[in-house]
């Protein structure tokens, strides 16, 4: 079982601490291999709510998808260390109904297993009422090989009512059963209406990076965009700020490794250098450290740094200018101080 919780801040860990230690007995869950997973949970297919007890079935055999793992294999629960999360596919539909979707990622060499489940902050990182439903289907153990990664679908409603205020979560804290460290994820700026989500079974997905938002990366300074030289596409190709004018050469997209990518190439830094003053193009993806960013924010403003992961070093516009075409460069991270830019994509907190 994965379980997680909404909050502002990094408060009320005390909180996430009992539910790990209680395996969650608002949620289904096994604690460990060896414990079944005998809590009721409210699950739903509509509006109404029964009771339930999730059934572990197939499981994932590593390296063979949707193959049954067979019994015995005595794979160990997955642990915090092992996981990162991301969401992807932030939609609306009528009636002010959301949907995303939480991916979570074996990123360490050893294969695990989860079961899925959320419990929930407040807004302010203090306790509040909470209502998790589960829709009415059978609950998967979900094994992840090295790199693997699993889905859950959540969906929840922005409307308010007069008996349901919004709520604003700002961030999701996710813990495995019996650990005490978490994951963190930010929560898009998406209120919702009196805390009351739905979360379909955690299932496996398709193994690699998923893409978690796309849109245009503008500068905080002079409003110019992030784009390819000459819709270019060939390794090398410079990237540089121009006008920003909606453009296909403009867009980018996050992926859940940290990559920033534009038809299907990687936001590099040239010769892969960590020094500064380092020339930005893009090229083929392939792990490489300098090809992996992290988009930062500035107090509660919606623009931040972005952070090469290889170099620590920060994406600049040393012109500064309005002219098109001038190259983006590495230059010095100075905290706040640093050249701040806006992701469209990014879900920045309290924005």
């Amino acid at each position: 079982m994965i379980t997680s919780a909404l909050h502002r801040g990094s408060a009320a860990r005390g909180l996430a601490g009992l539910a790990v230690a209680a395996c969650s007995v608002a949620l289904a869950a096994a604690c460990s291999s060896n414990s079944p997973p005998d809590h009721a949970a409210a699950t739903t297919s509509g509006p109404a709510t029964a009771t339930a007890r999730p059934v572990p079935v197939a499981t994932t055999q590593p390296g063979v998808p949707g193959a049954p793992a067979p019994p015995g294999t005595g794979y160990a629960r997955c642990h915090t260390s092992q996981l990162a999360a991301a969401f992807t596919g932030l939609n609306a539909a009528s009636g002010g109904q959301r949907g995303m979707t939480l991916v979570l990622t074996n990123r360490s060499s050893r294969t695990c297993y989860g079961y899925e489940g959320l419990g929930f902050l407040g807004s302010d990182g203090s306790p509040q009422p909470t209502h998790l439903s589960r829709v009415n289907v059978a609950h998967t153990q979900v094994t992840l090989r090295p790199g693997g990664n699993a889905q859950a679908l959540l969906t929840w409603r922005v409307y308010p009512e007069p008996s349901s205020p919004l709520e604003y979560p700002q961030q999701v804290e996710i813990t495995p059963p019996d650990e005490y460290s978490h994951l963190i994820a930010s929560w898009p700026s998406e209120p919702v209406r009196g805390g009351d989500i739905a979360t379909w079974p955690l299932s496996a997905a398709r193994p690699g990076p998923v893409p978690t938002g796309a849109g245009a990366i503008q500068s905080a300074f002079n409003g110019m965009c992030m784009a390819v030289a000459g819709n270019g596409s060939a390794n090398g190709t410079k990237v540089v700020a121009w006008k920003c004018d909606g453009d296909t050469a403009q867009r980018w997209t996050a992926y859940s490794d940290g990559t920033l990518r534009i038809d299907g190439k990687c936001l590099d830094v040239t010769g892969r250098s960590a020094a500064i003053g380092a020339t930005v193009t893009i090229g083929a993806c392939d792990g490489s450290p300098s090809q992996r960013w992290q988009v930062s924010q500035v107090s509660l403003n919606p623009f931040g740094a972005i952070i090469g992961a290889g170099s620590g070093n920060v994406l600049t516009d040393p012109g500064g200018s309005i002219t098109n075409g001038i190259q983006l460069e590495m230059g010095p991270y100075r905290g706040d101080q640093s050249q701040p830019w806006r992701v469209s994509f990014h879900h920045y907190l309290g924005h």
